[in-house]
């Protein structure tokens, strides 16, 4: 019984050598592109803001109307408005807490959660028994977006000044 020809069977082979250099070039492509699209990426994104998982930068400022320097008097209450605005076409929101209070006077909210773009209200009550203040106290307003804790946080300030006056007399 005769078998298949010879020539069949190197051909076979030589056809089995050539799909598995087709594949291995395949690979090579495929890794080739990947590496290439790895490179446009890590350079591109960076450039258009894709993908950007930082957080949304802002610009903390006091009110339209709102002065640099504020009076409370003993018993009393007193506005502060601050405002949010976009920086670079950033949305989302901040924390804004106030720091830097005299004893005898609290503030409410104790923090806030603002949108960018919002202004921020806040409520400063004067104990009756509040110290007077000699100078005025600087307080800072504070505007964190994203994690406080983590590296890639950004953070803003702003300051005024507040001084704590006795009731007139009558």
């Amino acid at each position: 019984m005769m078998g298949r020809p010879k020539w069949h069977l190197s051909g076979q082979t030589k056809c089995g050598r050539v799909a598995k250099r087709m594949r291995d070039r395949e690979r090579r492509r495929g890794r080739w592109i990947l590496v290439v699209m790895a490179a446009l990426c890590a350079l591109l994104l960076p450039l258009t803001g894709c993908g950007d998982n930082t957080p949304p930068d802002f610009v903390l400022s006091l009110g339209t109307d709102q002065p640099a320097a504020v009076s409370i008097t003993q018993g009393g209450t007193q506005s502060i408005v601050f405002q949010v605005a976009a920086l670079k076409d950033s949305a989302g929101s901040i924390t804004l807490v106030l720091s830097g209070l005299p004893t005898g006077v609290g503030v409410a909210p104790g923090s806030a959660t603002v949108g960018i773009g919002s202004p921020q209200t806040f409520t400063l009550t004067a104990a009756s028994t509040a110290g007077v203040t000699s100078t005025p106290v600087t307080l800072t307003a504070t505007g964190v977006s994203g994690n406080p804790l983590s590296s890639s946080s950004i953070t803003h300030t702003q300051t005024l000044t507040l001084s704590v006056l006795a009731p007139a007399t009558p």
